[in-house]
């Protein structure tokens, strides 16, 4: 009987800590789910209200400068290409969902991809105080890589030095070629700032999904998806992304520089 008595105890108490511990579970994913549907709603918000507000200037004849009229144009270009990046990030959560997440690799002039596609941001990281510095080396190669994916995943890492990095600061953008861990040659893409950096306890959580440093006001707050999305585009291009010491730096302190490394298989030919 008393045998008895302790495994009826024994197994309540185990059922008690594994059903405390799915409701643990089912609340953290409650709360994921919560600040997901919020991070998305403002960062769809903002370029959204940035047309309003120039289409409305615009249709009301506020704007009849020539040159004014130029600049509101560029600004509406560059919210509406913000708008279909954010919306394909988001299709692309559901593809990884679903197992069909792939990049399509074609050869790609690497300086023609990646520097429109700063000076594309140079206004808004200008607008958050930040300056922007491109660093492209000659010659470089073409590379097999998606250029949809591979451009998402660059402005992802622009736009997360944007909300972290250090009013009165710098970004920088450096691509140039270089060596893989096991001594091979790969093409290096790296996004560094000279703000706060990154946590200890952050540093292996950065790529997950749904993951994101504590906002500390509007600035920073998003959908925690574009690390995992940048991570995810770089597997599947049978590369790595990986946070990596800056240039100069011995270790991940001042700042922080997000590497993607496209091994060098992928070299198709030099120009």
């Amino acid at each position: 009987l008393l045998s008895g008595m302790f495994a009826v105890v024994a197994a309540l108490i185990v059922v008690g800590f594994w059903g405390a511990r799915a409701l643990r579970r089912r609340a953290e994913l409650e709360q994921i789910r919560s600040d997901f549907i919020a991070g998305v709603s403002h960062e769809l918000r903002t370029p959204a209200a940035s047309l309003e507000l120039l289409a409305g200037n615009l249709m009301d004849g506020r704007v009849t400068d020539p040159k004014r009229l130029g600049e509101y144009y560029a600004a509406m270009q560059r919210d509406a290409v913000r708008l279909q990046r954010l919306v394909a990030d988001v299709l692309d959560v559901s593809r990884l969902e679903r197992g069909s997440f792939k990049v399509e690799p074609v050869p790609t002039d690497v300086e023609a991809l990646l520097r429109p596609l700063a000076e594309d941001q140079r206004p808004r990281l200008s607008d958050a105080g930040l300056e922007l510095r491109i660093a492209i080396a000659d010659g470089l190669p073409e590379v097999a890589l998606d250029p949809a994916a591979t451009e998402r995943a660059v402005a992802n890492l622009l736009e997360n030095a944007r909300k972290y990095a250090s009013d009165g600061g710098r970004v920088e953008l450096r691509v140039a070629m270089g060596c893989g861990p096991r001594g091979n040659s790969e093409l290096h893409v790296e996004v560094s700032d000279n703000g706060p950096g990154v946590p200890e306890a952050w540093r292996d959580r950065v790529f997950e999904p749904y993951e994101r440093g504590k906002a500390e006001d509007s600035l920073k707050a998003g959908a925690g998806l574009g690390l995992a999305l940048v991570r995810e585009s770089m597997l599947a291009h049978g590369g790595r992304a990986e946070l990596v010491a800056r240039a100069g730096q011995q270790g991940l302190t001042g700042g922080a520089c997000f590497r993607l490394s496209y091994p060098v298989s992928l070299v198709e030919k030099e120009r």
